[in-house]
């Protein structure tokens, strides 16, 4: 399908899972657009978006407009006469100009089973939420965000393991596996596109800072997920001696085990550090015991609890003290 005209907008690495399995199934798009370089690491370097890289290494045409509702950016599309725009962590909203400008319309790599997640913290928000299930989304972009129609699904299951970045990883590759196909039957008329169903619509926003902030009365499972799902940004945070601390890393003890039976923990408070193996850190929650793996408190390094644990002291608490 090398006639195929396809331009291709994408930012961070989720996105280069789709172009590379364009390029490979002869799907090779004729343009790549992604958001400007920026500063990255201590010393603000600037670099290439993951996508970016990967066009330049495959002789695609980049651009990288700071505005996209410019006449010239809107020419420049033109002047590639797309048949299709597929989009996939962009990270811009396209006007209804570029909308209407190819043939077979614009389609979109969301990275949750819609409607459910619409909007740009999907990933973070299924793990967050402590999902089992989760998947990509084709569908056909509109004005309203994440709202058009569905071309096609796939899932998969959300393991304990997952935190935000191995998870998009996965969600990349799984786009990327099923959307040459979706592109080919979509130019063969093969798809029947599906209506979302508003009644079962959810939206997500960027996460703030003050999402990850530990509230120790909630179960352990649920502080386990906030840690997975806000790795590494804003980071779970709560407090230690008056100093802020960052949790990376944890999991949930079995609070019927022979091990938590050993140090007779029976009553607790949410927050209240416990009694636990050598280099291992264990706290209350509101229900159940979670052991804290990786931490760091501010302008500090990141540290194993292997490493700290003896510097928090059994019966005392994490205690978050706003300013």
């Amino acid at each position: 399908m090398t006639d195929l005209r396809i331009i291709f907008m994408g930012t961070p690495e989720y996105a280069t899972y789709s172009l590379q399995a364009l390029i490979e199934a002869d799907l090779k798009p004729v343009l790549c657009v992604s958001q400007p370089d920026k500063p990255w690491g201590r010393k603000q370097v600037i670099l290439p978006t993951p996508v970016k890289e990967l066009a330049v290494a495959n002789n695609i045409p980049v651009l990288q407009p700071v505005k996209i509702k410019t006449a010239e950016f809107q020419e420049n599309l033109a002047d590639y006469r797309p048949d299709l725009i597929v989009t996939a962590a962009y990270g811009r909203i396209l006007p209804q100009n570029i909308l209407d400008l190819p043939r077979l319309g614009c389609i979109n790599v969301h990275g949750s089973l819609l409607p459910r997640y619409r909007g740009a913290s999907p990933v973070q928000q299924s793990i967050i939420n402590g999902d089992e299930i989760t998947g990509i989304t084709i569908l056909r972009m509109t004005m309203a965000m994440d709202a058009g129609d569905i071309l096609r699904q796939a899932s998969i299951p959300l393991k304990d393991e997952y935190n935000v970045a191995t998870l998009m990883t996965e969600l990349g590759k799984l786009g990327g596996s099923v959307l040459p196909g979706t592109i080919k039957d979509l130019v063969a008329g093969k798809i029947s596109e599906i209506p979302q169903d508003e009644t079962k619509a959810t939206y997500v926003s960027l996460l703030d800072r003050s999402v990850g902030k530990i509230d120790f009365t909630r179960s352990a499972r649920t502080i386990f997920n906030l840690v997975r799902g806000t790795d590494p940004w804003p980071g779970a945070y709560t407090g230690y001696n008056g100093k802020r601390l960052k949790i990376y890393r944890s999991h949930v003890i079995d609070t019927h085990s022979a091990e938590v039976g050993k140090y007779n923990i029976a009553k607790y408070f949410p927050g209240e550090i416990l009694p636990a193996p050598k280099g291992e850190l264990w706290v209350g929650t509101g229900d159940g015991i979670l052991a804290l793996d990786e931490l760091q408190f501010t302008g500090g390094k990141r540290l194993d609890a292997r490493d700290c644990a003896h510097n928090f002291a059994v019966g005392s608490s994490f205690v978050l003290e706003e300013n």
